[in-house]
């Protein structure tokens, strides 16, 4: 896709489908919760983008009004609106923490930044660098790491 293709459209009505739990799309009580982390897979490449979105706008802290989730289409620029796409709902979450931290807890465990091929994906919480792949080195520091906090 040109890079600077940029023109979004927006999906239809509950285009979104929810993975591994129980929610009612077509008659969502989105009042009790702050927003969702999706996961958009170009059905064509298999290339998946992660992101979250709010239910609500907000102004000055207060909830101001409902969001365009229902008909929103992801933030990737290079994703557009396409029917073939499979847009999922992974999480719920109550608050703005829950939600940007769930979001980031997928793409980290998913390893989004050092998979280009996998995922479009280029920012972990607004921060934007490259990852080169581990280093054996880094590998075996990070695995003794993990198990000296397990073990404890």
């Amino acid at each position: 896709m040109n890079s600077k293709t940029t023109i979004k459209k927006v999906g239809p009505y509950n285009h979104w489908k929810c993975r591994d739990f129980t929610w009612d799309l077509k008659n969502p009580q989105i009042a009790k919760w702050f927003g969702f982390v999706y996961c958009i897979t170009e059905k064509s490449t298999g290339i998946r983008y992660i992101g979250k979105k709010q239910f609500h706008t907000y102004k000055r802290k207060k909830q101001h009004r409902e969001s365009n989730w229902a008909v929103y289409a992801g933030s990737s620029r290079h994703l557009l609106y396409n029917e073939d796409n499979t847009y999922e709902i992974l999480s719920l979450h109550e608050t703005r923490g829950s939600l940007t931290y769930g979001e980031m807890w997928v793409q980290m465990n998913l390893d989004v930044l050092r998979k280009p091929d996998k995922f479009y994906n280029r920012a972990i919480a607004g921060c934007r660098f490259k990852v080169k792949p581990p280093t054996a080195r880094e590998i075996k520091h990070s695995t003794d790491f993990v198990e000296y906090f397990l073990t404890k």
